[in-house]
């Protein structure tokens, strides 16, 4: 027993000394241990041509917009599916957190979350090849001290499940950090709001959603690297080796095609893109005509029973009057309507919505189906009914009910716009709001929509002000 006793000091004796001569820098999180038990039942979604998708609201994964699926990594898996002919069934999860047993339990094929690939295999699962490359950047406020200043910081960052021990490893070389974990609801867009408002001074996020958020942030520095072409990828079910050697055979032969290429070029520009339809651009101040389409503008206002001077107002923001504008999300002409509306709405094909006369039509048709279908409440007004239906235009109803919904739930008035239906909408980019039980569409770019619905008032003001 003795020799025992001197066996087991010895060995931890070692094992503090190899700890000592290699620190291991810790981060903090709140993951329970995970038991795992792969369930060997799963389907093959090359046989049964469905595949089952584990994926989270986010913007780089998958959002609604205007009604209609988005996200980078759901339409590149969407190519996929596309030339496989399968039909992707969706289900989204709240967290990573637990995943291991999540895609097991629910027999799921695939799971999409910005999964970083890891330097050794972590959990049961199967890793694809990188579907893209993306930048880790410090994201600070620019009067925070830089990188190349910093020492023994805290560096906040959204670290689940199996991943949390490889963004720590792949973070370990920045001596200057204690890597934080989140806690709770935060996402990688909280977090840099906080840093954005001064409540952190350091987190970490790819560079596509930091030059996103600095878009409404514009005192945030994202132009530090941490990490340099980080390969993000699916995780697959642990049993479907076929499915990821198929996978991985359908991105070696796309990736360099053009509507492969075309997907990430679009998601990438998507920063460059809104931050140019946002910013404010004052019309002329002309007393006789606000554009060329004044007439086809009046004649389908006057049907639906609107202003000319606001529905020229959401022209002037959607396109600035540019009949041939496509935006990145597919949206096409005067009125940037979604070619599945537009088709809903009169077009006879997306091509057609270039054409200014059937674009304005689809487009107050669809303005006409959202005040007539949704915000009906009498203690709506009209004047509140009209930046209500101007949220949805640009985001879809969906996430404007959810607002209200919100709005109820923290004591606010879900009947009013300004500083109330408007600050849910706002709140609906953070997890703790957008995954609460009364939403029911998830997570939104609400920063985008408020700022779009405040510029088509300043617009309507200024075009009832001086437009005879």
């Amino acid at each position: 027993m003795k020799k025992i006793h001197i066996l087991l000091i010895s060995i931890i004796f070692i094992f503090v000394a190899c700890l000592e001569k290699k620190p291991v820098k810790k981060i903090v999180t709140n993951i329970p241990p995970v038991v795992v038990q792969i369930d060997s039942s799963v389907s093959n979604p090359l046989e049964t041509k469905e595949l089952k998708l584990l994926i989270k609201n986010h913007m780089n994964t998958y959002f609604l917009m205007k009604g209609e699926d988005k996200g980078l990594e759901f339409e590149l898996l969407n190519l996929y599916a596309k030339d496989r002919g399968l039909t992707i069934k969706i289900e989204l999860i709240p967290t990573l957190d637990g995943i291991n047993d999540t895609i097991l339990a629910k027999k799921a094929h695939m799971v999409a979350s910005s999964l970083m690939i890891p330097e050794d295999t972590l959990g049961p699962f199967l890793m694809t090849d990188y579907i893209y490359k993306t930048d880790d950047v410090l994201v600070r406020r620019k009067e925070s001290q830089g990188l190349d200043e910093i020492k023994n910081v805290d560096l906040y960052a959204i670290v689940e499940g199996p991943y949390a021990e490889a963004y720590a490893r792949h973070h370990h070389k920045h001596e200057k950090f204690n890597i934080i974990g989140g806690k709770g609801h935060d996402t990688k867009q909280s977090l840099i709001v906080d840093v954005a408002e001064g409540r952190k001074d350091y987190t970490v996020s790819d560079k596509m959603e930091a030059e996103l958020m600095k878009v409404f942030y514009p005192n945030l520095e994202v132009s530090e690297v941490l990490i340099p072409d980080l390969g993000v990828a699916f995780a697959v079910h642990p049993k479907l080796v076929a499915l990821r050697n198929d996978f991985n055979e359908w991105l070696s032969e796309n990736r360099a095609k053009s509507d492969f290429q075309w997907t990430i070029h679009k998601y990438k520009s998507m920063a460059k893109d809104i931050s140019t339809a946002l910013i404010i651009d004052t019309p002329k101040k002309n007393k006789h005509r606000i554009s060329k389409y004044d007439e086809l503008t009046k004649k389908h206002a006057d049907e639906i029973g609107w202003d000319w001077h606001l529905l020229s107002a959401l022209i002037h923001q959607e396109s600035r009057f540019n009949q041939n504008c496509t935006s990145f999300a597919g949206a096409l002409g005067l009125m940037q309507v979604m070619p599945r509306t537009g088709m809903a709405h009169g077009a006879s094909s997306p091509s057609a919505l270039f054409n200014p006369t059937t674009n304005v039509m689809a487009g107050t048709r669809f303005l006409d189906w959202i005040e007539t279908n949704f915000f009906n409440d009498s203690t709506i007004t009209k004047d509140e009914k009209v930046k209500f239906i101007l949220a949805s235009y640009n985001a879809g109803p969906g996430h404007v009910q959810d607002a209200q919904r919100l709005a109820v739930k923290y004591g606010l008035d879900p009947a009013i716009w300004k500083d109330n239906v408007e600050k849910m909408l706002l709140a609906k980019t953070h997890a703790k709001y957008f995954r609460d039980p009364v939403c029911r569409y998830g997570y939104c770019r609400g920063n985008e929509t408020v700022k779009y619905v405040s510029n088509i008032l300043y617009y309507y003001d200024h075009y009832t002000s001086y437009i005879e």
